[in-house]
């Protein structure tokens, strides 16, 4: 088990849980040779992909995206067009494609331009960043933080978009400190926003910080008891500090909350192979 991973898909839920499902994509195609492209020209390869992938559906499959891509053109007004799109972004994520479901929610909300929708737009290709390979995250991030911004720019006191802003500036590295005042902010003002604890004791931990990373878990427990992840969490902060009688304890206490047998072993399995517990 991942803990960067589960917290991501613990915090985005519905059709973000088919991201582990990466956007297939042709061997010599590589999302970081775009970064400097104009927007026009990213979007222009980014449809070349679909076409390829378009070739690999099946008959039935092919013939209901051309039907869709069809209504969509011939749409005159914004609500048809946000209809059609709504069913586009169906259609990818139950082809198990969110490259191109996350091209048609952010059609849609560049459309329609609610902060609603530039969150989905983020919070889709945060996670595709997650669970991409290492070549592709930077071309995702980079557009994560436009939609988070783009989200801020309609509503700049909307907390969750913040929430997104600050993950992603800090794990681009290149302005760490904006992203983590960020996720403090929010966390004044909404002691028990979930999301924002949580990447907080992600970065503590990242930043060699174990004990504030705990304080962190603590407060997300404080304000959610229900959350039984967060016994895991701290199970393994307390194997990497060494301790591993405090590593145990909590993760009798997960397994004793999670009630899932699979998980419960999955997760002593990942404890005793990478830290010995």
């Amino acid at each position: 088990m991942n803990r960067a991973k589960a917290i991501q898909l613990i915090l985005i839920a519905g059709t973000l849980a088919l991201f582990a499902f990466i956007f297939a994509a042709p061997k010599n195609y590589s999302e970081k040779k775009l970064e400097d492209k104009a927007r026009n020209e990213i979007r222009k390869d980014l449809d070349n992909q679909l076409v390829e992938i378009k070739k690999s559906l099946k008959p039935e499959a092919s013939q209901k995206v051309e039907r869709l891509e069809k209504q969509l053109s011939e749409a005159k007004s914004n609500a048809e067009k946000s209809i059609v799109l709504d069913s586009l972004v169906l259609f990818w994520d139950l082809q198990n494609y969110p490259g191109a479901s996350v091209l048609y929610i952010e059609e849609k909300a560049a459309l329609l331009n609610t902060a609603e929708l530039w969150i989905q737009t983020g919070d889709r290709y945060l996670s595709m960043s997650d669970f991409g390979d290492a070549e592709n995250k930077p071309y995702r991030l980079d557009k994560a933080e436009d939609a988070y911004r783009n989200a801020l720019d309609v509503d700049n006191t909307n907390l969750t978009a913040k929430t997104g802003l600050g993950t992603v500036l800090v794990r681009k590295q290149a302005n760490p400190m904006e992203g983590i005042a960020l996720l403090r902010e929010v966390v004044e003002k909404d002691p028990k926003n979930i999301r924002a604890l949580l990447q907080l004791a992600d970065f503590s931990i990242m930043s060699n910080q174990p004990e504030k990373a705990l304080e962190r878990f603590d407060q997300v427990l404080a304000a959610d008891p229900s959350f039984y992840d967060v016994y895991f969490f701290k199970a393994e902060t307390y194997a990497k500090m060494g301790n591993k009688e405090k590593a145990w304890e909590f993760l009798l206490l997960y397994q004793e909350k999670a009630e899932n047998e699979e998980a419960s072993k999955e997760a002593e399995n990942y404890l005793k192979i990478n830290y010995g517990i």
